[in-house]
């Protein structure tokens, strides 16, 4: 299980990945997303990253 991120970080990482082509994001402020909706989208980019890697290892 990955270590517990704060929801600064996870804002960070969101915000930087919208220059990402690994990621589309919709053009939503990351300041109208809940604390919780952050939360759960960074779970979800880090496990779509996680399973693109276990992907490239095959």
């Amino acid at each position: 299980m990955p270590a517990p991120v704060s929801v600064a970080e996870a804002r960070a990482f969101i915000a930087a990945a919208a220059n990402d082509t690994r990621f589309t994001l919709a053009a939503r402020e990351l300041n109208e997303m809940s604390d919780e909706d952050i939360l759960r989208l960074y779970a979800t980019m880090q496990q779509v990253l996680a399973d693109a890697k276990a992907e490239n290892g095959k």
